[in-house]
């Protein structure tokens, strides 16, 4: 049960906190005073899309919360969920949303997402928007209607699964056969990719390492006297003394010095140290100019390797991966060349799930029609009660190619009066009549359906007299056993309620604000007279709400 609904910052609405209770709860007012902003923002707690439109012009972000009471279906959905359970058996939720559509979402404590949120909410209530009565008119929507009376969901997750296998197998079938037709140009190619690379064998990081030994290559002459330059400036020649020489002449006379003034010994094992790194360096030099032996040629054979890595790069990408390409092309150039048997395979196990997929169509079928009888009895029933004597509803079923939902094409079918054939809703219905077919399939399915609260945005439309009397008692029935919350213009309903809110609309300083407040008795009085009598609020249109009142409640007591 919906215990508290808060709401700031949604559409025209700046803050409001509104305290539900058991059985109907009637939200009254102006058309445009927010009545039905006030169930926009009970479906985007419970998950449905929102948009940035949503927040309130001016606002950086908008808030809904609401705690509910706790049912065992929903306890064990946050057990399942790894959400923390509600404490004293409250279930707390809440939707932060900003001004660029974004949402936190928050069960419990715990951030969640929409999903879970919708997930949730599906346990929570089943809410009726404005034009959910014409969406009957979409025959689309009929066969889930059945399934959810029959409750097949289980068995229609099964047929799903295995219609989801049928479909993939026939998939992967058609890409089998469409790849034969080109097996043999297909093959050829794979081989000569996987003989071109295999006797590249390029190694990892080798474009890398030629390049390198390209540019070296090619400044060579210039590295080479460089180097040897280096090497005599360092060890000497012919004609000149090196470093080390002329170090080895400077350690000697400090030392001999250092004989004369122990002050000059640290100088002395500088001198020391400083040849020892000149011995180094020219150690080094010397294996640079003995590796730079080249061969003759060398240059035109890196060069035409890296030609060769240039060609394979283009046409296979990346280098290193050349490797795994290899890896791929064997496997796939065994999927091809073993192509006829997985063929034969394919379709021996496409008319396997084929055939359980069909089955599992068929059985189901056969529990939809059995339901269907009994929706239909039911169905009647309801219409009947709602002012609708001799109305036929039925169920027609014709059969279709197979596909996700099964093999029924199921549209409802509809007489409103006694002797003249069912038709189609879509054709027939005018918006009274589809507004109490809706209530009668609420009704039926509300008696299996586990959410706790009902919500109707206006179910009333296109109703009026002894019809809009019965709707009003029927939404009295259902609230025996759930919550319901309803959106009504009409007087014969308002004052069924056992909660009545009036929803006004305000101006303050240039902004629109809507106000919620629940009615007592006297309020409630002058809220009916205002829908029977308009701005023109007499005493007798008190005295005649006051009446439809006493009415309402004489009809619930007889009714308890």
């Amino acid at each position: 049960m919906l215990d508290l609904l808060h709401i700031e910052n949604i559409a025209v609405i700046e803050k409001a906190d509104i305290e539900f209770g058991a059985g109907l709860n009637v939200l009254t007012g102006e058309t445009g005073a927010g009545k039905s902003i006030i169930i926009d923002a009970l479906s985007a707690l419970l998950g449905s899309r929102v948009t940035r439109e949503l927040v309130r012009a001016g606002c950086s972000a908008a808030l809904v919360s609401a705690q509910f009471s706790l049912s065992a279906s929903i306890e064990k959905w946050l057990a399942d969920n790894d959400l923390p359970p509600g404490e004293d058996g409250v279930l707390l939720i809440s939707r932060r949303i900003s001004e660029d559509g974004k949402s936190v979402c928050r069960i419990n404590g715990s951030l969640s997402t929409v999903a879970q949120l919708r997930s949730l909410g599906l346990l929570i209530a089943d809410i009726h928007g404005q034009n959910d009565g014409a969406g009957l008119q979409r025959e689309s929507t009929h066969l889930g209607y059945l399934d959810e009376f029959a409750g097949l969901k289980t068995q229609r997750d099964a047929y799903s699964g295995l219609y989801h296998s049928y479909i993939s197998c026939r998939a992967e079938l058609e890409t089998a056969k469409s790849n034969e037709l080109g097996k043999e140009l297909k093959m050829q190619a794979l081989k000569t990719m996987i003989s071109e690379l295999e006797e590249a064998s390029v190694k990892e990081g080798e474009w890398e390492l030629l390049n390198d030994r390209r540019d070296l290559l090619r400044n060579a002459g210039k590295l080479k006297k460089r180097i040897d330059a280096a090497y005599n400036a360092m060890y000497g020649d012919d004609n000149n003394d090196g470093a080390l020489a002329l170090i080895d002449t400077a350690l000697a006379e400090i030392e001999l010095a250092s004989r004369v003034t122990e002050s000059l010994s640290g100088l002395a094992q500088n001198l020391e140290d400083l040849r020892y790194r000149a011995e180094d360096i020219t150690d080094t030099l010397s294996s640079y100019k003995n590796s730079m032996d080249f061969s003759p040629g060398e240059l035109e054979r890196t060069e035409a390797r890296l030609e060769l890595l240039s060609r394979l790069q283009r046409r296979y990408g990346n280098l290193d991966e050349l490797e795994l390409k290899v890896r791929t092309a064997k496997n796939e150039l065994e999927d091809t060349e073993y192509l006829s048997e997985r063929i034969v395979k394919l379709e021996n196990d496409l008319s396997i799930h084929e055939k359980r997929a069909f089955e599992a169509a068929l059985g189901l079928s056969k529990m939809r029609k059995e339901a269907a009888h009994r929706l239909q009895i039911l169905i009647e029933d309801e219409l009947n009660s709602l002012s609708m004597p001799g109305a036929r509803f039925e169920v027609n079923f014709k059969d279709k190619a197979m596909d996700s939902s099964g093999v029924d094409d199921v549209c409802f079918l509809l007489s409103t009066n006694a002797g003249e054939p069912a038709g189609r809703l879509s054709r027939i219905a005018s918006g009274g009549e589809l507004s109490r077919i809706m209530l009668a399939i609420k009704t039926v399915l509300s008696s299996s359906d586990e959410a706790d609260v009902l919500v109707f945005d206006e179910i009333d439309s296109g109703v009026s007299g002894i019809a809009a009397q019965r709707v009003a008692e029927k939404l009295s029935d259902i609230s025996s056993g759930k919550q319901v919350l309803c959106v009504t213009h009409l007087p014969q309903i308002a004052v069924m309620a056992d909660y009545q809110y009036l929803i006004e609309k305000k101006e303050h300083a240039g902004r629109t604000y809507t106000d919620v407040h629940l009615l007592n008795n006297a309020q409630r009085e002058k809220a009916i007279a205002r829908l029977v009598g308009g701005d023109n609020i007499t005493e007798t249109t008190i005295k005649s709400a006051a009446e439809l009142i006493r009415s309402a409640s004489a009809y619930k007591e007889r009714n308890k």
